[in-house]
């Protein structure tokens, strides 16, 4: 019984869109490393936004989610890297990357 729960649970987490923290993207093989605190024209100059919008953005490079009073408005990128298969999620105060995340690439986004 155990185990069915257990993989259950797995085949949950697998089939499901989830989000996780990260501090830095890496493009060209590692060769090039965008880190928060950097500016959102570095990473322009290696690719290109899947999909932009504005929405509440982190005031200062953060590791964590920002709480209610650390929030401000900017503009949020995601880059669909079907290579990998994740989406990085980037917000952008000014032009200053704040916080990075990513998120398991859904087949709905795939296109």
């Amino acid at each position: 019984m155990k185990l069915i729960k257990v993989l259950m649970v797995l085949a949950i987490l697998t089939t499901s869109s989830w989000v996780a923290a990260s501090s830095d993207i890496r493009l060209k093989h590692g060769k090039v490393l965008i880190r928060k605190g950097d500016q959102i024209s570095e990473l322009h100059e290696h690719i290109r936004p899947s999909r932009s919008y504005s929405g509440k953005v982190c005031m200062k490079p953060s590791n964590p989610e920002c709480d209610n009073r650390n929030y401000t408005h900017g503009r949020i990128y995601e880059y669909d890297m079907k290579d990998r298969g994740i989406t990085y999620i980037v917000q952008t105060n000014g032009n200053l990357i704040t916080h990075i995340k990513w998120r398991k690439l859904s087949f709905t986004n795939a296109r």
